[in-house]
């Protein structure tokens, strides 16, 4: 059966949410802030760090006697702000470089493993005094299904 997309957001989530601190500690970087889910609006109010997880599509293949396979889109988005440049650059490349570990050593659902296809780090942005930037790490995961399943 497939998992449902606000389950896959949730477990997606919780597991960046577990194993994304230590990690963070260990490279000397701040936790993210917020944990949101769905597309995260970049506002002079954004708390940063953080991370928001969404899946804007899916692809279904039919398969005879209702069987067939469910794709689900993943976007993890990165929101980071630094006191220069090559803090934030240093910053959003770390960040990447660690989500992409948890997502592909700790998000399972089923027999599945969720597959980071790639990551497109935006331009920074710069503000008053701060400096913001981040990434949009994009990814897939691919279960079998059966018709009627969520």
């Amino acid at each position: 059966m497939a998992t449902s997309t606000p389950t896959l957001i949730d477990l997606i989530l919780a597991e960046l949410e577990s194993h994304l601190p230590a990690l963070l500690t260990a490279q000397s970087l701040d936790h993210p802030r917020q944990y949101l889910y769905g597309d995260p609006d970049f506002t002079p109010t954004t708390q940063t760090p953080t991370i928001a997880v969404d899946i804007p599509d899916l692809d279904q293949e039919a398969g005879l006697g209702g069987g067939g396979k469910r794709g689900n889109s993943i976007l993890v988005y990165i929101l980071l702000s630094a006191p220069n440049p090559q803090t934030l650059s240093r910053s959003v490349d770390t960040y990447v470089d660690l989500i992409v570990k948890v997502l592909e050593s700790e998000v399972v659902s089923g027999t599945a493993k969720l597959a980071v296809d790639r990551a497109d780090f935006t331009p920074t942005l710069s503000g008053a005094n701060r400096l913001f930037g981040g990434a949009c790490i994009e990814a897939s995961l691919s279960k079998s299904r059966n018709r009627g399943d969520s």
